[in-house]
C-alpha cells in the first residue's frame, strides 16, 4: 500500500516537471522580439503608428552583442536626438539586422516632448524597411485628414508622402478644375514636417554680466559655433538648483536628409537673462553645455517696495488731458528714501512700482520711526483712447480715472 502511494506521488511530480518544462518552452518561444521586421496578423500599421511614441528613419551605425546605435535621419512622429542607442539588445534582434542598414524604427516610451537618446530593447517595438509604401502608411496614420472647402473649390492635404522618394512628409493644396468629374489640379506642394533633430550646441565662451543697482539683473552672454548653416537654435532652458543655474541649449537641423549642408561653422551669440530677484547674497555658478562660470551677489538681491497708504488720481483740465497719481506712504526709518519709480502700461492698466533704498548697515544710526512721504507721479496718457483706466501702485489697484474723449490733439 505504501509502495503504491509512493509510485503515485512520483508520477505526479514527474507530470508536474514535464508540464512546467512545456510551459517554459512555450513562453520562451512566444516572447515577441522587439526587433520584429514584419507585423503579425493581428497588428495593423495604423495601430502601431498610434501606439508608438516616436517614429523615425535612420541608419544602423553600430551593432554588437549589447547595443544598437542608430543615426537618425528624420522623425515622422515626434522629434528627438540625432543618435538613438538601444541597450539590452535581444539576440534575435542582432540576427535580423546589420550595420549600415537603413530602416524605420518605432519606439514606445513614457518620455514626453522629445525621444530619449538611450532606450531599452523592450521599447523598440518594430523595425520596418524604408520604402514609399511604408512611409505612405505612416503618413496616413498620424492624425492627418484632407479638408475640402466647396465654396472655394479648394482642397488642403496636410500629410502627403512622395512615391518617388523619402524626403519627408509634405502638404499640398489643390484647386477644383471640373465639378462634374471632381478633377483637381495641384497648386502647390511643400514640406509639412521639416527635418528636425535636436543636437547639442558647441559653446566657446560664457560671460556673466551684473547690471544696475538693487535689485540687480544678471545675464549670461553665450557665444559659440553652429556646425553648419542648416543648424538653428531650437531651445534654451534655464533651471536653478540651489546656487547653480543650469542652461541647456539645443539646436535642430532644419534641412532635408538628402540636402548636404556645407561644412562651414556659423558663429552665434545668445543673451540669457537669469532670474536673481529675491536671491540671498552669495556665489552662484552658471553651467552652459559643460562650460561654467561664477558670479557673486554682494548683498541680498531683494526688491524693497515702499509702503503705500493712499493713491489719489488727479485729472487735469488741459489739452491734451494730463493725469497724475498722488501717492502717500511711509518709510520704515529715517534713512530710507525712494530709490526708483517705474511705470508701465498694458491695455487700460497702469502699473507703478516704487522701490526704496535697502536698510542701512547696523553701524549707521537711523531714527526708528515711521516717516511719511508724498510723491506725485505723472502718467503718460497722451494719445490714449476714451475709456476707463486703472492705476496700480505697489499692488494697490483700487484707483481709476476716465477719459471722456480720445486724448489726442488735432493734427497728431
Amino acid at each position: 500500500m505504501k509502495n503504491s502511494h509512493r509510485l503515485y506521488y512520483l508520477r505526479q511530480w514527474f507530470l508536474t516537471i514535464i508540464t512546467l518544462g512545456m510551459v517554459l518552452n512555450f513562453l520562451s518561444s512566444t516572447i515577441l522580439s522587439a526587433c520584429t521586421l514584419e507585423l503579425d496578423g493581428q497588428t495593423s500599421m495604423a495601430n502601431t503608428v498610434k501606439t508608438a511614441s516616436y517614429v523615425f528613419q535612420g541608419t544602423i551605425k553600430e551593432l554588437n552583442l549589447s547595443q544598437l546605435v542608430i543615426q537618425v535621419s528624420q522623425y515622422f512622429k515626434g522629434n528627438g536626438p540625432s543618435t538613438v542607442t538601444v541597450t539590452q539588445l535581444d539576440e534575435n534582434c542582432g540576427e535580423q539586422i546589420a550595420t549600415g542598414q537603413e530602416a524605420i524604427f518605432f519606439i514606445k516610451t513614457d518620455v514626453k516632448q522629445s525621444a530619449p537618446s538611450i532606450i531599452t530593447n523592450q521599447e523598440l517595438i518594430l523595425i520596418q524597411p524604408v520604402s514609399p509604401e511604408i512611409i505612405t502608411k505612416i503618413t496616413a496614420n498620424i492624425d492627418c485628414m484632407a479638408i475640402y472647402h466647396p465654396e472655394q473649390g479648394k482642397v488642403h492635404v496636410p500629410c502627403l508622402a512622395m512615391d518617388h522618394g523619402i524626403g519627408g512628409i509634405y502638404s499640398a493644396d489643390l484647386s477644383l478644375e471640373s465639378s462634374e468629374s471632381l478633377r483637381f489640379a495641384v497648386d502647390s506642394v511643400q514640406l509639412q514636417q521639416p527635418f528636425t533633430i535636436q543636437q547639442p550646441v558647441y559653446i566657446e565662451q560664457l560671460d556673466i554680466q551684473i547690471l544696475g543697482s538693487l535689485p540687480v539683473t544678471v545675464r549670461a552672454v553665450i557665444t559659440g559655433q553652429l556646425a553648419n548653416p542648416c543648424q538653428k537654435i531650437d531651445q534654451i532652458q534655464v533651471v536653478r538648483e540651489d546656487n547653480t543655474f543650469n542652461i541647456t541649449i539645443t539646436t535642430i537641423n532644419s534641412s532635408l536628409p538628402d540636402i548636404d549642408c556645407p561644412d562651414i561653422l556659423v558663429p552665434f551669440k545668445e543673451i540669457v537673462s537669469l532670474d536673481v530677484t529675491q536671491l540671498k547674497a552669495g556665489i552662484y555658478t552658471v553651467n552652459v553645455n559643460g562650460i561654467s562660470d561664477t558670479f557673486e551677489l554682494a548683498v541680498d538681491n531683494i526688491l524693497f517696495k515702499a509702503l503705500i497708504n493712499d493713491v489719489n488720481i488727479q485729472v487735469l483740465e488741459s489739452i491734451p488731458v494730463k493725469v497724475n497719481a498722488k501717492v502717500k506712504g511711509k518709510f520704515s526709518n529715517g534713512c530710507q528714501q525712494i530709490d526708483q519709480i517705474n511705470t508701465t502700461q498694458t491695455d487700460n492698466v497702469f502699473k507703478v512700482t516704487m522701490t526704496t533704498t535697502p536698510p542701512p548697515p547696523p553701524e549707521i544710526a537711523c531714527t526708528m520711526a515711521l516717516v511719511p512721504f508724498e510723491k506725485t507721479i505723472p502718467l503718460n496718457v497722451q494719445g490714449l483712447k476714451a475709456g476707463v483706466y486703472t492705476v496700480e501702485v505697489n499692488g494697490m489697484s483700487n484707483n481709476q480715472f476716465e477719459l471722456a474723449v480720445d486724448n489726442v490733439v488735432d493734427g497728431n
